[in-house]
């Protein structure tokens, strides 16, 4: 006999101590039958109650489409071989209480489950994955969030992810995220999308005050991200791009060939600054039409708040520090004393 799951134990127990009870109390044959009738009878009950089909389809995946009821669950869980009885499995759900809280969506089944489990199950929407954690990095583009994904969820349809979400490049907030294994390409979207807005909703003041709008300043956020790594070196970047925008003067940032050519500052010619895209800030001026990725609360913060100054131009040194510097010719000096 198999040994009963922990739910039904104890009545298993019972049961069985108090057969063996009957079994050394009965001295005559007819009592014995009729205990053993009575054994046979429960022993069949707990199996079309409890036990699980034969064929169950260990390590598959069930889908329970949202919008489904009670009774097309439990009638398409018996045609996939995982319960014996929809009545049985209906009758359960109804004893937890739970009619009308059976929850849509993909079921992993492990090992073979008997009906109790299976009932609770859907009526606490356990679907049997372990979420995984993916890190979106600062910064991300869509392009690099589906490679991202692609190597975290499997299987995974980066392609489709993209371009979806190309649309909403900039505003796909970089955070840790548990998802799915199942987790569709929408769903991705949608839940970065709803972290976006909840989290810049902290800055909401900031950009207001700034009186540019949030799509000029998701772009400038977006290139800062690139440009350097602290909030006070980003407000202080943010102010020159800015200042050059009002003057008309090209904003000459290496971030967008990043996004352009996957090339950085240090492996960059004359002719990739000379490529025809409106998003080489060398050849157009004024913002590129989109965000080259997707900013951190920080970067954002930083474009809406830009340090006020005279500085028109700016480089980073070998080690990361920014210098900063009013003229052309002061800014060849420090091209020449830092970078060369």
């Amino acid at each position: 006999m198999k040994t009963p799951p922990k739910l039904l134990r104890p009545v298993f127990l019972l049961w069985r101590d108090a057969f063996s009870k009957i079994a050394r109390v009965a001295k005559n044959k007819p009592f014995r039958a009729v205990a053993l009738a009575l054994a046979v009878l429960l022993l069949l009950l707990y199996s079309a109650v409890y036990s699980a089909p034969r064929s169950f389809p260990v390590g598959e995946t069930i889908s329970i489409p949202r919008g489904m009821t009670l009774e097309e669950a439990a009638r398409t869980l018996q045609e996939k071989h995982i319960i014996q009885s929809p009545f049985l499995l209906r009758g359960a759900i109804i004893l937890l209480g739970k009619e009308r809280a059976v929850h849509a969506g993909e079921y992993y089944f492990e090992k073979r489950q008997g009906v109790f489990t299976i009932a609770h199950r859907l009526s606490v929407g356990d679907f049997g994955f372990v979420p995984v954690a993916v890190r979106v990095p600062e910064g991300a583009n869509v392009k690099e969030i589906a490679a991202l994904l692609e190597r975290s969820l499997n299987p995974f349809n980066a392609e489709k992810f993209i371009s979806l979400a190309e649309e909403y490049e900039g505003y796909l907030f970089p955070d840790t995220y548990y998802f799915l294994p199942t987790v569709s390409p929408e769903e991705i979207i949608e839940q970065m999308r709803q972290t976006f807005r909840v989290r810049t909703s902290e800055v909401a003041s900031d950009i207001d005050s700034f009186g540019r709008p949030l799509e000029e300043v998701v772009i400038m956020a977006s290139l800062l991200e690139r440009e350097a790594h602290d909030l006070h070196t980003k407000q202080k970047i943010a102010g020159v791009l800015w200042r050059r925008i009002d003057i008309g003067m090209p904003l000459q940032v290496d971030a967008v060939f990043v996004y352009l050519l996957g090339k950085g500052s240090d492996s960059l010619t004359k002719e990739d600054l000379n490529i025809d895209s409106p998003y080489n800030t060398y050849r157009y001026r004024g913002l590129p039409p989109g965000p080259i990725g997707n900013p951190s609360l920080e970067s954002i913060k930083a474009a809406a708040t830009p340090s006020s100054s005279e500085y028109l131009y700016y480089l980073a040194d070998k080690k990361g520090e920014t210098h900063f510097s009013k003229t052309f010719d002061e800014h060849k000096e420090k091209k020449e004393l830092y970078l060369n």
